[in-house]
C-alpha cells in the first residue's frame, strides 16, 4: 500500500548580553506593548489581508490506523507575517515566552485534527523570532492525529491521500491570506518508513471556499 499527504492552504541564535543590555532589550519590548492592541491584525487600518506563509516538516508518522482511517504526524509547523507594530532596532529578537500572548498572531487551525499535542520536554517546542522590519516568524512543534478516509478496494496496490487542511478559524480570505512560502518545498518530509505503507511524498495545495456563516 503506498500512502500521499496532501496538504491544503484555504485561502537558533545565540547572544551573551550583559545585565543592563538584557534590560534595555525588554524595556524596549515594554515599551511597545504599552500601546500595542494584539486584538488587531496588522493590516486591519489600511484594509488589506495579512499575508501568512507557511512551512512544515514532517518528522515522522508513528501510527497510520487504516481500521479507524486515522493517521498521526509528528512535524515542525511555521509561520511568519509581517507586523511593523513590532519593528525593532535588533537585526533578529528571540522574544521571550512571557511576551508570547501580547502579539498578535494567525487564528490557524487542522481542519480535521482528532486531537493535538504541544511538545514542552524539555521546555515548550516553540519559538518566536522579530527582525528588524517587523516579520515575525513562529514555529511550533505538534503531534496531531487527523482523520483520513481511505479507499481499499484496489488492495494492495491501493494509494491513499491523507489531507491536512490548514485555515483561519475566524477570518476570511479578505483579512488573512495564507500561502506556501516556498511552494513545492514548503513541506518536507523526513526519512522514516512504514511497516504497512511506503510513503510517496506530499502534494501542495491552495484553494479558496466559500462557507455559510450565521
Amino acid at each position: 500500500m503506498k500512502l500521499f499527504l496532501g496538504l491544503f492552504l484555504i485561502a537558533s541564535v545565540s547572544w551573551s548580553l550583559a545585565e543592563e543590555t538584557n534590560l534595555t532589550v525588554l524595556e524596549r519590548l515594554e515599551n511597545i506593548f504599552k500601546t500595542y492592541d494584539f486584538s488587531v491584525r496588522p493590516s486591519y487600518d489600511l484594509d488589506v489581508p495579512d499575508k501568512v506563509t507557511v512551512t512544515a516538516h514532517i518528522l515522522s508518522m508513528p501510527e497510520i490506523d487504516s481500521v479507524k482511517q486515522e493517521l498521526v504526524l509528528n512535524l515542525y509547523f511555521r509561520q511568519a507575517w509581517k507586523d511593523p507594530r513590532l519593528a525593532t532596532n535588533d537585526s533578529v529578537l528571540i522574544l521571550p515566552s512571557e511576551f508570547w500572548s501580547k502579539i498578535w498572531q494567525p487564528d490557524t487551525f487542522f481542519v480535521n485534527e482528532l486531537s493535538a499535542e504541544e511538545h514542552v520536554v524539555t521546555t515548550p517546542n516553540s519559538f518566536v523570532k522579530i527582525y528588524r522590519d517587523g516579520r515575525v516568524h513562529k514555529s511550533d512543534r505538534y503531534t496531531l492525529r487527523i482523520s483520513c478516509p481511505m479507499d481499499f478496494r484496489y488492495f494492495p496496490f491501493d494509494e491513499q491521500t491523507c489531507e491536512l487542511p490548514i485555515e483561519s478559524y475566524g477570518h476570511s480570505a479578505s483579512s488573512i491570506d495564507y500561502h506556501w512560502e516556498k511552494n513545492v518545498s514548503s513541506v518536507t518530509v523526513g526519512k522514516f518508513s512504514h511497516v504497512e505503507f511506503k510513503i510517496l511524498g506530499s502534494r501542495l495545495f491552495r484553494e479558496t471556499i466559500t462557507l455559510q456563516t450565521g
